[in-house]
């Protein structure tokens, strides 16, 4: 790309646009799972603007799912903390900087910015962080995540995920009706109790495990799975929900759990072998 064309060094104007199309792009190939190709891009934008704040902020999120956390706590700190607030807020809870989260609660939700979880949208970090210094909680209408993280439930947890997807769930993707939600929830809660090492942070003060268990679900669209995700609360086994889904992302660690790994792995036939199948027996059936 050519600096004649886009004359960064004088239209500003075109030089953000190019960034900005630039930094998006990396967004959605992290929403799409494509690890590689978001890195390689970002360290192209790097070596051409290594003090784009959007850039280095994405270069932050890279480094959380390579669990390089503190490599990504050096640049977030570097940068205006009203724009990586979120990201920090998680960090700062895996690493049990308790003082700094506090510092950061007390700054940007009880004085001048105050309204800025509604704009940001950081109404759940608000509300469990009250729940942790003020044992207060700053909304009247709750949803269940909100309720989940001012004052968990296992129980709440359960009933959540068998609603949403259980095996009558034609929606979303569904665990099969011999999937045990209740027994394995509490075997996956004790087995996330001893490796919070292996999980992935996101943005919204969660953190997510991928486990594996042959056949364990399907979606409409998508065939069967053979693996499932769980979200928690950042460093603690407090479940959230889990489901059914490939593994989007390479960096995921899939946990196997012996005792989970009870089904025979059947091979489920295509719709052409199906077919075939059908076939040969008319065709042996004609032949007797």
């Amino acid at each position: 790309m050519s600096n004649k064309k886009y004359n960064f060094q004088h239209h500003n104007y075109t030089k953000k646009g190019y960034l900005s199309f630039q930094t998006k792009m990396v967004d959605t190939l992290l929403n799409e799972g494509k690890f590689n190709l978001a890195k390689n891009m970002l360290k192209e934008i790097l070596s051409q603007y290594p003090n784009d704040r959007i850039a280095l902020t994405q270069w932050a999120q890279i480094l959380i799912f390579e669990r390089k956390y503190l490599e990504a706590k050096d640049i977030l700190e570097s940068l205006p903390k009203d724009k990586c607030y979120s990201m920090l807020v998680c960090l700062y809870e895996k690493l049990n900087e308790w003082d700094k989260l506090k510092e950061l609660y007390a700054r940007f939700y009880l004085k001048e910015d105050k309204d800025n979880c509604y704009k940001y949208g950081y109404r759940q970090q608000r509300i469990y962080l009250s729940s942790i210094f003020d044992n207060t909680c700053p909304f009247d209408e709750l949803g269940y995540l909100d309720k989940q993280m001012f004052n968990y439930s296992d129980e709440e947890a359960i009933e959540h995920i068998r609603k949403s997807h259980g095996g009558s769930n034609k929606n979303k993707s569904a665990f099969m009706n011999d999937f045990d939600i209740e027994k394995i929830f509490y075997k996956v809660k004790d087995f996330i109790s001893k490796n919070h090492d292996r999980g992935i942070i996101n943005n919204s003060l969660l953190e997510s495990f991928m486990f594996y268990y042959v056949g364990c679900g399907y979606k409409v669209d998508s065939g069967l799975y053979d693996t499932f995700l769980v979200n928690t609360i950042i460093n603690t086994d407090k479940i959230i929900t889990m489901y059914p889904q490939s593994v989007s992302n390479a960096n995921y660690d899939v946990c196997r759990l012996d005792d989970l790994e009870e089904k025979k792995l059947v091979k489920v036939k295509s719709g052409i072998e199906r077919f075939n199948a059908r076939y040969n027996n008319i065709q042996n059936k004609k032949n007797d």
